[in-house]
């Protein structure tokens, strides 16, 4: 949409360098991640307003991958936690949680001052981007896959996401989970993908032995 206005948007989404981001399928929303790991953004491609904000943990990680649920209800982070965070985008939040953008709108209709009018939507604009909002936390997390590369929502059934990734022996797995905020979620499928093959003779001994 921004594309046929010929429109650019410049977004300051991180202080250090990004590591992730994505984009909803009709290109509303902007999640980005930084190369710290500890928070992930979400933008409003439009305005370049900051919506949601959530906190994936307080260590540094590295995230592998960020995905959009096709109805933009969920965000799903996947990094070298060996975990996969799955955040709730809530609606009524996005519309209200911008409390010096309203309040922007006021002063400005409010004031007769141009001049203290554009001081007044410049502060807005750099409060509405800043880290003061509420950072959730994810509501449920994946596991089972140790080391998660690429995480996605399966379009076709409600409340079901795939990661893939490798394994504690190196094999390429494929894992399948329904989930539902706060609840453990429930393994639906798993595959191996692609087996290792320097360790496709070992023994279950030596694979306990290594393990341990």
């Amino acid at each position: 949409e921004l594309y046929g206005l010929r429109k650019t948007m410049l977004i300051e989404a991180h202080e250090s360098t990004l590591r992730a981001l994505t984009l909803t399928a009709n290109g509303s929303l902007l999640a980005t991640a930084s190369r710290k790991g500890t928070v992930i953004r979400v933008w409003d491609v439009a305005t370049s307003q900051n919506v949601y904000e959530f906190r994936r943990g307080v260590e540094r990680a590295q995230i592998t991958c960020l995905a959009f649920s096709w109805d933009d209800q969920w965000l799903s982070c996947a990094s070298d936690k060996g975990t996969t965070h799955i955040f709730y985008c809530d609606k009524e939040s996005k519309n209200g949680n911008n409390p010096h953008h309203h309040n922007n709108n006021n002063n400005i209709n409010n004031n007769k001052s141009t001049a203290s009018s554009f001081f007044t939507s410049a502060a807005g604009s750099f409060f509405s981007s800043s880290s003061k909002k509420p950072q959730p936390k994810s509501v449920c997390q994946i596991r089972g896959v140790p080391h998660p590369l690429s995480c996605a929502f399966i379009g076709d059934a409600p409340n079901l996401i795939a990661v893939a990734g490798w394994d504690a022996d190196g094999n390429g797995v494929l894992l399948v989970s329904e989930f539902a905020a706060h609840q453990e979620a429930r393994r639906v499928a798993y595959h191996v993908l692609v087996k290792n093959a320097l360790r496709a003779e070992e023994t279950e001994e030596e694979r306990r032995r290594r393990r341990a």
